[in-house]
């Protein structure tokens, strides 16, 4: 039997959170997000996937079937569709490998063809803001600023 649920898994940015949870076991099943699309145009969909074994997962988005070569680690995948026709599909189906483990994070579909999820600010990364190093330099006619990050770069504001 095939069953989805809520889990908390590390996410892509190493932090714990709500995942979902795929474990498919009978040929055929899916899961779908049901009516996601109701103008004609270009969408773009997104969204981190790993899995428990390297594996294939199809996602048909919006009629339109695109194919993800999944491992353990965490990987987003974007995909651009245009629909001319919703006849075709409104939905999102998911169809990981039989007998296998998928999980899925940050589900994004936005219109247009540019991907408008969500990613981490660079200076929100406290790890790299605590190895930047600052310095001002006072002199008798200027002040003199540098930052240094830990990999050795070199900012200079005179």
């Amino acid at each position: 039997m095939s069953t989805f649920r809520e889990i908390i898994e590390s996410t892509p940015y190493k932090e714990q959170s709500h995942v979902l949870e795929l474990v498919i076991n009978q040929y055929g099943d899916s899961y779908v997000l049901e009516n996601v699309a109701k103008l004609i145009g270009s969408y773009t969909f997104s969204i981190w996937t790993k899995a428990n074994k390297n594996c294939s997962v199809q996602f048909d988005v919006l009629g339109t079937i695109k194919i993800a070569e999944v491992t353990t680690d965490w990987k987003k995948y974007v995909y651009t569709v245009k629909t001319d026709d919703l006849s075709n599909g409104k939905s999102i189906a998911i169809k990981p490998d039989n007998n296998t483990t998928t999980y899925y994070y940050e589900g994004f579909l936005s219109e247009g063809t540019i991907d408008n999820s969500w990613l981490p600010a660079p200076e929100d990364d406290e790890a790299q803001m605590e190895s930047i190093k600052s310095e001002f330099i006072q002199k008798a006619d200027s002040i003199e600023e540098k930052v240094t990050a830990n990999d050795g770069k070199i900012s200079s504001l005179i």
